[in-house]
Order: structure tokens, then C-alpha cells, then sequence
């Protein structure tokens, strides 16, 4: 029958019960063992809803252990008990600081264009905005690093400034935990944050996390016992990212829905082939031309052994690289920032600045993407 292939059939039940529940953005009502950081953290920032000058927050971890959500957490918590206006940022979508103000101002509810204003003037507006609305408000700037690249310090500055400082109270966001040191001196005097670290999940922990996600998003008896443990170790094994094991899940219960009527290993198992490599690509496609020849330079060392800095270095300009020494060292540090590769000081080279440089992916695989047979 012609229009009937997406017609539901009546034989079919999918095994979701939400599947939304599963989705990396949803914010679940509970945050099982993040219990520390959350009431850290609103310790920090509970006097912000009183007109007091709040403790600015540094929040750094590796990816996928709870850092967003738990902030996110707790905007949600001043949003429905508190005047404070919650302003969360994602410094991907907004990396510089015109963008950032032009936010902010919108938050505060002054008109501000984001094109064909000058950025003093866009600073000017949420000024007048925030002592026009005399509420507090938070701000929480994630995977700040991505500002720091461009002209972030004198973004966060202007969030601490005398005129309205006690209005603001600042949650900086990073899985660089050196992200704060490209501040210049005068900003992260100012900040002054308390540092928060997460550390990843253990394998028992993502059991649980993951256990109770299963538990809401599938109907009952639909999922086979054992993919719950299979998904937490392969979680485990590779970083111990919460979004992945979501992923997994997801992407597997999808399968089981199409093949059958329960939710198996094994199609966990065909997922783990499918998904690796699918968040490093993503991440390869967000940086420029110049970062990619030192990862693809980086990657053919790797294979090899241990790289330091200098022969990495060599490797860049042997490829066609063009950056000069400062340059790159700071695509080095970039590179870190955003989770590509780990440094360690060796305190050999000039002035002990010598590192040595471990690729945090599978060098095949890197090389396999950035030379596009993948």
C-alpha cells in the first residue's frame, strides 16, 4: 500500500519507553555520585542569590564525567528557587567576546545586535541592563579554553568588574585543567576560583549511572542482562565518558528495535564497532588546517615511540608546517586544551621547556581520518 512504510504496524512495540532519557543533553533529577560537586559547588555560588560576592569556580575534568551536567544542575536549582538569572554558555557556539556580551545583555534584557556594534558599546549596554534589572545572575562559560584561544581573558574581565561584580558570579568549564594559565595576570587575579576536579568514573560507578538510565528508558524486560556490565566496561576502557556509554546505548537499542524485541550483547557489541571513532572525527573537523599536519605529524611519531617537542617540531616543518616557534607551541597547547594530546615536562631543551607528547587517540586512526580513508 502506497504512504503505508512509516505507518506504525500493530505487531510492533518498540523497547523504548523514552528514549529521550538517553539523549547526552537530558538532566536527570539526580546526579548519582556527584553529590560532592554539586554541593560544592552551590556553596560557592549560594550568595550570589543574596546580593553577596559569590566564589568564581574553575571546573575541569575529562570529558564525560559530569562537569556540564552538574552546573547545568545547578542553574536548573537557581532558576526555580531564586531571582538569579542562569546564563549558561557554550564557548564553541560563542568564542569570542563580543558574542559572549551580546548574550549576556539579551539575559539581562537589553537590546543588543550582534552585528554593527562595536564590543565597547555591546559592554555598555548589559552594564546599563544589569543595573536596570538589579538581579544577580551566574555565568557559567563552557569549555572556556575554546574563548581562551581568541580574546577571552578580556571577556571574563569584563564579568569582573568593580561596578557590578557582586552581581555576577563566574563557572569557568574546561577539560584542560592548565586552561586558566593563558589568562593574562590582571584577569585571573581577579577571578581568584576555587578549582573543582572530577576525576572519571569507575567501572562500578558507570554501572550504576548507566543501570539507572536503562532502567527509565526501556520497558521493562526488554534488556538483556549483561549489556548494562558490557557497556560500563567498554565506557571504562576508553576514558570513562558517560556520553559514550549513552551513545551505545542509544545506537544499540535503535538496532534491537529494528532486529527484534529485546536489547542483547550482541548488539552492543555491533555498536562499540560502529561508534569508535565517530567523537574523533568530530573533533577533527572543528580544528584548522595547521593543527591537523601537527596531529597527522604527530600520529606518524607516535607509531613509532615516545615524541618530544623538538623532534615533533622537525616532523611539522618536514610536512609543510609554517608556523614559527611561539606559533607552535601554542597550537601544541591548543591541541591539549581541547583533548587531543597529553605533554609532559621532560626539564631538558632550552630552558627545560622540552616536552615530551602523547596522542590520546590511536595514532592508525588519526592518520586514517586525516587522510581521509576512514
Amino acid at each position: 500500500m502506497r504512504g503505508g512504510l512509516f505507518l506504525e504496524r500493530s505487531s510492533d512495540r518498540s523497547i523504548f519507553a523514552e528514549e529521550s532519557i538517553l539523549y547526552p543533553e537530558h538532566l536527570p533529577d539526580i546526579l548519582p555520585h556527584r553529590e560532592g560537586q554539586i554541593s560544592y559547588l552551590a556553596d560557592c555560588i549560594r550568595p550570589v542569590a543574596s546580593g553577596s560576592k559569590p566564589t568564581n569556580v574553575f571546573v575541569h575534568g575529562p570529558p564525560g564525567v559530569g562537569k556540564t551536567a552538574v552546573t547545568k544542575f545547578i542553574l536548573r536549582e537557581l532558576k526555580e528557587g531564586t531571582d538569579v538569572i542562569p546564563a549558561y554558555l557554550n564557548c564553541w557556539q560563542r568564542d569570542t567576546r563580543h558574542a559572549i556580551l551580546t548574550q549576556l545583555a539579551y539575559k539581562m534584557g537589553a537590546f543588543a545586535p550582534r552585528r554593527g556594534t562595536a564590543t565597547d558599546e555591546i559592554y555598555s549596554t548589559f552594564v546599563e541592563g544589569a543595573k536596570r534589572s538589579k538581579r544577580n545572575m551566574v555565568v557559567v562559560l563552557d569549555e572556556v579554553d575554546k574563548l581562551l584561544i581568541k580574546d577571552g581573558s578580556q571577556a571574563i574581565y569584563d564579568l569582573l568588574r568593580g561596578e557590578f561584580q557582586n552581581q555576577v558570579g563566574l563557572v569557568l568549564i574546561s577539560n584542560d585543567e592548565y586552561a586558566l594559565r593563558r589568562l593574562d595576570d590582571r584577569t585571573r587575579s581577579s577571578l581568584s576560583a576555587q578549582e573543582i576536579e572530577y576525576l572519571p568514573y569507575n567501572f562500578e560507578e558507570l554501572k550504576d549511572i548507566l543501570g539507572k538510565r536503562v532502567e527509565f528508558a526501556f520497558v521493562p524486560d526488554s534488556v538483556e542482562a549483561g549489556v548494562v556490565t558490557a557497556v560500563s566496561r567498554y565506557v571504562a576502557e576508553n576514558g570513562g565518558d558517560v556520553r559514550l556509554g549513552l551513545e551505545c546505548l542509544l545506537r544499540a537499542g535503535q538496532l534491537a528495535d529494528v532486529r527484534g524485541n529485546k536489547l542483547k550483547v550482541e548488539h552492543v557489541h555491533a555498536i562499540f564497532k560502529k561508534i569508535q571513532g565517530s567523537k574523533l572525527k568530530e573533533m577533527l573537523g572543528n580544528i584548522g588546517d595547521e593543527h591537523k599536519l601537527l596531529l597527522k605529524a604527530l600520529a606518524r611519531l607516535r607509531e613509532k615511540g615516545d615524541v618530544k617537542t623538538g623532534e615533533l617540531m622537525a616532523a611539522y616543518r618536514a610536512a609543510g608546517g609554517k608556523a614559527a616557534d611561539r606559533t607552535f607551541r601554542k597550537y601544541i597547547n591548543d591541541l591539549e586544551s581541547l583533548g587531543f594530546l597529553r605533554t609532559e615536562k621532560t626539564g631538558k631543551g632550552f630552558r627545560g621547556k622540552s616536552k615530551i607528547i602523547d596522542l590520546k587517540f590511536e595514532p592508525s586512526r588519526v592518520l586514517s581520518i586525516l587522510e581521509g580513508t576512514s
